[in-house]
């Protein structure tokens, strides 16, 4: 049986809020890791476009780095892989 908990965080307004496209950083890390993907014969499917995000610039960064190579290491080989964006529910394209 699966145990969930629910922890409560104090609302906490970021810093430094800016617009961040974040297309240009999953970009960048799926360049820099196409060794690990042919290695791990992993099938990446991505369509780049402009997706702006409201925050802060280096805790958003952190987060979809930390998600992607949390998908990279815990794929096994010959995996598909998918980044999709939805918005209110529906996929974007």
């Amino acid at each position: 049986m699966k145990q969930l908990f629910l922890i409560q965080v104090p609302a906490v307004t970021p810093k430094n809020v800016e617009d961040v496209d974040i297309e240009p950083i999953i970009t960048e890390l799926i360049d820099n890791s196409s060794n690990l993907l042919q290695f791990k014969k992993l099938i990446l499917s991505y369509q780049p476009q402009t997706t702006i995000i409201k925050g802060n610039r280096k805790q958003i960064t952190k987060l979809i780095t930390t998600l992607y190579n949390f998908a990279i290491r815990y794929s096994a080989s010959n995996d598909n892989l998918s980044i999709i964006f939805i918005e209110n529910g529906t996929i974007l394209h």
